[in-house]
């Protein structure tokens, strides 16, 4: 029978077809609108303007049936007008579930996804069968769009989901486009509410690689690797979902942080809603609880639980985390999340950058196998012997505590001020090849220091020169319990010291605990030596004797 004019129902289906603002992206049918529209009344009266009733009948159980549904193959036919042909597709076998049909070059084939021969489930060699398939395959891409189980995702760690090349992401919008280094960018996504299941999110960050990245693969998979071996925590940020592609274009979904960073936040003034109460105690505890919360999420990527991933039967040894890139910029602010926090709460980020080490190994990297983090917040061990452990995340959490807390309780623009005083203080490092002068916003810089050598060393003491000043000696103790000096030969040594600048930043200001916690950041976790230094332990230790317990009423 021949087709009628144009009716109501393909003027609905095309009216739903959604236009992205950005020309360049393609129009897609929203899977309830296919639901809706496609219904049995009107899938049946527009079998009967092709079909005979007999015919009618058994084609709309086929397209509506309510176990294996072909409404998607029946939108796409209407949509290239061959709705005259759907009764091929359902001789074949052809349903939703097996979409998207794969094709030749020379249209004269489809199969379904599900094949992995490639075995035809639809063939023609005349010129209308090939006008047909390629029709059909062209359109699918608008009607069959993906769905995405985020539920899947909060509870056992990010999927992955692969995708043919055609195939129209369902995204809404995209926008605030943010260059995330040579990785790649970030937009916040909005996605078509039929295409994923309830959330706990309803704005999303989209992560995409960058085509010319070398090893994108590679990159791609240590991200989801990454993600896979954390146990989740509050303060650590979820990957909801990793998408590939074609084997060629690599994206991830993130919950998106309405507040931004925490750089975002310390540069700016305090929010109205904030303001009223800084100072007070429920904001210094929110202060101290996301500082607590943060060293938290790093214990749990320094102890990183990874007997799902690898096997003790197999011998392998256990894998240590190491974030390496912990700064202000990669800690991401949920303001919107005040459900258990009044401000909202602060998430570590970039778990994709995470280094798994082994524990033998895990102290012996070289300069040249992994980076110490940003420029800024690098430990000094890194400049003096080129030694990257899982302290290097403490120092750098020191650095970022001291710039939060410098926000925290100083007046609007004292961050700058912190960081511009840093920048004017020498830091001459090994990295220095002429010996010159280095300014930097770096926290520690190179101190000089006289040593007396030889001898066996039995133990170490100071003596005192005439100046005043203190000499690191090797001694020796006699008989009578006195310390001698084993020899005199005297040489001068390299030691990091910690920037003026950043040993004064308490400035004995604020309430006790941000007091106690400041010099407490200040000697244990920026100590210049890596093997005084505090470990997560030490600073969980303290949070669990000092902070739970102190008095946190500012001073009078």
């Amino acid at each position: 029978m021949s087709e009628q004019p144009r009716n109501p129902l393909k003027r609905a289906l095309k009216i739903s077809l959604l236009r992205e603002k950005d020309s360049r992206r393609r129009p897609f049918l929203p899977a309830e609108a296919i639901n809706s529209i496609c219904n049995q009344v009107t899938v049946y009266e527009e079998l009967l303007r092709h079909y005979f009733e007999p015919d009618a009948i058994k084609l709309k159980g086929y397209v509506c049936s309510t176990e294996n549904p072909a409404r998607e193959v029946f939108s796409i036919l209407f949509l290239v007008d061959e709705v005259n042909c759907i009764h091929r597709f359902c001789d074949a076998g052809i349903f939703d579930d097996d979409l998207p049909l794969g094709s030749d070059d020379q249209n004269t084939k489809l199969w379904s996804s599900h094949s992995t021969a490639n075995e035809p489930l639809l063939s023609g060699n005349s010129p209308e069968d090939s006008d047909i398939i390629e029709l059909f395959y062209e359109k699918q891409w608008s009607v069959h769009v993906p769905v995405f189980d985020f539920s899947t995702s909060e509870k056992r760690g990010p999927v992955h989901y692969q995708f043919d090349e055609g195939t129209i992401m369902p995204w809404v919008s995209l926008d605030k486009k943010v260059e995330t280094g040579r990785y790649g960018t970030v937009e916040r996504l909005k996605i078509h509410p039929d295409h994923y299941n309830p959330s706990r999110h309803n704005t999303f960050a989209l992560k995409i690689l960058r085509s010319d990245l070398e090893d994108s693969r590679t990159y791609f998979w240590q991200e989801i690797t990454a993600f896979r071996k954390l146990q989740r925590g509050p303060h650590l940020v979820e990957l909801i979902a990793a998408i590939e592609i074609a084997e060629c274009r690599f994206m991830f979904i993130f919950p998106w942080a309405e507040g931004g960073t925490l750089e975002d936040l310390i540069t700016q003034k305090h929010p109205n809603d904030m303001a009223e109460k800084v100072r007070s105690r429920e904001f210094i505890c929110w202060v101290l609880d996301q500082c607590r919360g943060l060293v938290e999420a790093l214990r749990t990527i320094h102890f990183t639980h990874t007997d799902s991933l690898y096997e003790s039967e197999r011998g392998v040894e256990k894998v240590y985390g190491l974030h390496l890139d912990i700064a202000p910029s990669n800690i991401l602010y949920f303001s919107q999340e005040t459900e258990t926090s009044p401000f909202g709460i602060l998430k570590l980020a970039d778990c994709g950058l995470m280094e798994f080490h082994s524990l033998a190994s895990r102290s012996r990297k070289s300069v040249t196998d992994c980076s110490a983090g940003p420029q800024t917040y690098r430990p000094p061990e890194y400049d003096f012997n080129h030694i990257i452990s899982r302290k290097a995340d403490i120092w750098a959490m020191g650095c970022v505590f001291s710039e939060f807390f410098t926000w925290a309780i100083l007046p609007h623009g004292s961050v700058d001020e912190y960081r511009l005083a840093r920048t004017q203080e020498p830091c001459l490092t090994n990295a220095t090849e002429d010996r010159t002068q280095n300014y930097e916003s770096s926290f520690f810089q190179l101190g000089y220091q006289s040593e007396i050598t030889g001898g066996e060393v039995v133990s170490g003491h100071e003596l005192t020169t005439q100046d005043g000043s203190y000499l690191r000696v090797r001694v020796q103790k006699t008989n009578s319990g006195t310390w001698r000096v084993v020899s005199d030969e005297l040489r001068t040594v390299e030691i990091p010291e910690l920037k003026p600048s950043v040993s004064q930043v308490q400035h004995g200001t604020g309430p006790n605990s941000v007091v106690g916690f400041l010099a407490f950041v200040e000697k244990e976790m920026m100590h210049p030596e890596r093997a005084q230094r505090a470990d997560y332990r030490r600073v969980l230790e303290f949070f669990n004797e000092h902070m739970d317990k102190a008095d946190i009423h500012a001073k009078e």
